[in-house]
């Protein structure tokens, strides 16, 4: 309803675009699969789930939907909401490494928290997609944690994972 507001507010198409991180992400995915939320672009970071394991349930133009998960994220390989983002294809997965784009360099980032960091790729490709430039974005892979073998030997199973 947040976003069909924003959408209704305008006389003109707003070009709308949403972010969301750790849970937040989870509750965007499952308000996305709602129609007329007149949103054209989404970005998930570091997600425990988006509510669904097919990106075509979110109601975004297809392609628009972006993914970004940093080394270290325990979160963002529970897929406790659906399947782990970082396994669901028809999402654009967006580096969260270290990378240079025109000759800048930008940082990487781990863990749960550092998304946003300042000079990060992370932050630089979630600007590109907000802007409406998401062509500029750098994709990667999004490696989690569960990527290195035994990494979630110190997490308690009554967590899952």
């Amino acid at each position: 309803d947040f976003y069909r507001g924003l959408n209704s507010s305008r006389e003109t198409d707003p070009d709308l675009t949403a972010l969301g991180h750790s849970y937040g992400s989870t509750t965007s995915g499952y308000g996305l699969q709602h129609e007329g939320t007149g949103v054209d672009r989404a970005v998930f970071f570091g997600s425990p789930g988006i509510g669904t394991s097919d990106a075509s349930d979110l109601q975004v133009p297809t392609g628009n939907a972006y993914y970004a998960e940093a080394k270290w994220d325990p979160v963002g390989d529970l897929g406790r909401f659906g399947r782990d983002p970082s396994a669901i294809d028809e999402l654009v997965h967006l580096e969260t490494g270290e990378s240079t784009v025109d000759g800048r360099d930008y940082d990487g980032v781990s863990g749960h928290s550092s998304y946003l960091q300042d000079q990060s790729t992370s932050q630089y490709n979630m600007a590109t997609v907000v802007a409406g430039h998401p062509q500029d974005a750098v994709e990667g892979n999004n490696t989690g944690i569960t990527d290195d073998p035994g990494a979630w030997d110190w997490w308690p199973s009554w967590l899952g994972g």
